[in-house]
């Protein structure tokens, strides 16, 4: 429904749905007064481009070769997908990737070729976040459905779960997960729980309660059966349970507002035609929650303490929840070296889902976010 997408949207926003063919790939363009379709032709190697892209985005490059490619690649992409509709765009861009496009990390593009010469200083690089407040969805249908459904009522708290991994085998320790929790904490009336008392039992029991629940933990995705992908908190001392699946995940009855999935992977899943990726932030967005803040790939543990503080600071001043992740990654990127400007350290975070800020009013309303080692995000659905 073309007009029901027109009428949801901003008057500064564009809406991008990608449709992805053997020989092109179809834009609808959405804006308040305006529809149209784009077709760009795509070679038969596209779908390696974007995969080669993503590996270059998703770990620190190793040589200036490795910086070379990403900066090709990075333009190249930039003039296939976004060049030709980019004149008439808002600033603030909502997109609905589909198939392959869902391991796109499109902000990390490049609006111009970058000269040998300043290879190695990716802080000036022309990324497109400098330009665009881009933010996701899993289908253009819900932009409507969004702003005919009343806020869920909750009890206005942050939960935040910060279990040890400290002398495990099974996963390596997080050691600045609890910093992070501690960081965003004085931003909302918060409740944080860490090591021992930071369980699945814990989660299961007061997750419905709150507007924001922030999960700084592993998870594992897994790309080939969904049912096999779980988050993980501390062992319960007397169940010894510990991992919620994605089946656990769909039974939680969320009033949160935002799911922030912050770790490994966690905008990637089993992906099938036609239906797109189900992933550990599809099935938290089937339990209840509005919004999900989630990952492509394994976050840096020292860096991201720093970009959720950035964040959490803007969402206290009442930002759509989009644009307070932007301006917490500009900042990211205007205190970071050359070296730390790279996208491993801020491009896998997106916002999927609604965009309403949270309303500062007493009871504040709760949000729901969770860190991870390895998770999913993306479902893009038929338009």
């Amino acid at each position: 429904n073309v007009k029901a997408i027109q009428n949801a949207l901003k008057i500064q926003e564009t809406l991008l749905s990608y449709h992805v063919g053997n020989t092109s790939i179809s834009i609808f363009i959405f804006q308040k007064d305006k529809f149209e379709i784009q077709r760009i032709p795509i070679s038969a190697y596209f779908q390696d481009t974007i995969i080669q892209f993503f590996n270059l985005c998703s770990d620190v490059p190793k040589s200036n070769d490795a910086q070379e490619m990403f900066a090709t690649i990075g333009f190249q992409l930039y003039k296939t997908l976004f060049e030709k509709i980019q004149a008439n765009l808002t600033k603030n861009v909502l997109i609905v990737p589909d198939a392959y496009l869902c391991y796109l990390p499109f902000e990390a593009m490049l609006s111009q070729p970058i000269p040998k010469e300043n290879i190695d200083r990716m802080g000036n690089f022309p990324f497109l976040i400098e330009q665009y407040n881009i933010r996701y969805s899993n289908s253009a249908s819900l932009l409507p459905y969004f702003q005919t459904q009343p806020l869920p009522q909750n009890n206005g708290k942050l939960l935040a779960f910060a279990p040890s991994f400290k002398g495990e085998k099974d996963f390596l320790e997080l050691a600045f997960n609890q910093e992070e929790v501690k960081n965003i904490s004085p931003f909302f009336d918060a409740k944080i729980m860490l090591d021992k008392t930071a369980t699945l039992h814990e989660f299961e029991t007061q997750n419905a309660d709150y507007q924001i629940l922030h999960l700084s933990t592993h998870a594992k995705s897994d790309n080939e059966n969904s049912d096999l992908s779980f988050v993980t908190f501390s062992r319960d001392s007397i169940t010894k349970e510990r991992n919620l699946d994605i089946a656990g995940i769909y039974k939680q009855h969320l009033k949160a507002e935002l799911i922030v999935l912050s770790a490994c992977e966690t905008a990637i899943g089993q992906h099938y035609r036609g239906e797109g990726l189900f992933s550990i932030s599809r099935a938290f967005q089937a339990a209840g929650a509005r919004s999900v803040v989630a990952s492509l790939w394994n976050v840096n543990d020292q860096q991201t303490p720093k970009l959720m503080k950035f964040f959490y600071r803007q969402l206290q001043q009442q930002r759509p929840k989009s644009e307070a992740l932007w301006i917490a990654k500009k900042t990211y990127l205007e205190t970071a070296s050359h070296s730390l400007a790279h996208p491993f350290y801020w491009a896998g975070f997106s916002l999927i889902g609604d965009d309403a800020p949270i309303q500062q009013s007493l009871p504040i309303r709760c949000w729901v976010f969770i860190r991870t080692t390895c998770t999913d995000f993306f479902n893009p659905f038929s338009l």
